[in-house]
């Protein structure tokens, strides 16, 4: 069975097959549920194995604005309108299409409505906008380590889907992942840092021999 997150997203994108799909259009569709199914749109080419050539930056701010938004306090959506020109290509769109089930079939089987003091107040909504916010922030670092973007991604997709769907349970998990990624970037930013310190000692102790 579809629940409301897939149903509103399948139609959307089965819409607008074979053409761009723009940030423009998924502001006038997405409905009643406008901020969870948006974050969920923008999130979900990071998790898929669908091109993002030029677009994941823009992705990810798009993201931040609404996740900031959503912290603040705002009911309805709205992005600058040079942002709103931003569009899935059809090839992306298609392969979202594509692959969808593969992503959303397993959550279909588990979400429902639970828990639901995590969602039906203004503090849980804007806990979870700042949460989005964060791992939008944390997806457009330029960590030169693959697949990275991924584990923010999916800590916004269980945030965004406990929205929708209003389960509870699936939003302290989304919280839980948004304090190990958190953790998790945090080592590997420290690492990477030390890295660097290493080699620019390096470079440095060589270029005073050599002189």
């Amino acid at each position: 069975m579809q629940v409301k997150f897939s149903r509103e997203i399948r139609t959307l994108l089965t819409e607008y097959s074979g053409q761009p799909l723009y940030l423009s259009t998924l502001l006038k569709h997405s409905g009643e549920y406008s901020f969870g199914v948006m974050i969920t749109l923008l999130t979900l080419p990071f998790l898929l194995p669908v091109p993002l050539v030029g677009i994941s930056t823009l992705l990810n701010l798009a993201s931040f604005l609404l996740g900031m938004q959503l912290g603040l306090g705002f009911h309805r959506p709205w992005l600058p309108r040079w942002l709103t020109r931003l569009h899935l290509s059809s090839a992306v769109s298609a392969g979202l299409l594509k692959n969808l089930d593969c992503l959303l079939h397993p959550l279909e089987r588990l979400v429902r409505p639970r828990l639901e003091v995590f969602v039906r107040n203004s503090l849980s909504w804007r806990l979870i906008g700042f949460c989005v916010a964060w791992c939008a922030a944390l997806s457009a670092l330029p960590l030169p380590i693959p697949f990275t973007n991924k584990i923010p991604a999916l800590a916004t997709l269980f945030l965004a889907i406990g929205m929708v769907e209003l389960d509870g349970m699936l939003i302290c998990f989304g919280y839980a992942t948004v304090v190990l990624t958190t953790v998790l970037f945090a080592a590997l930013s420290s690492i990477i840092w030390g890295m660097l310190g290493s080699w620019t000692k390096l470079l440095t102790d060589y270029v005073n021999f050599l002189c």
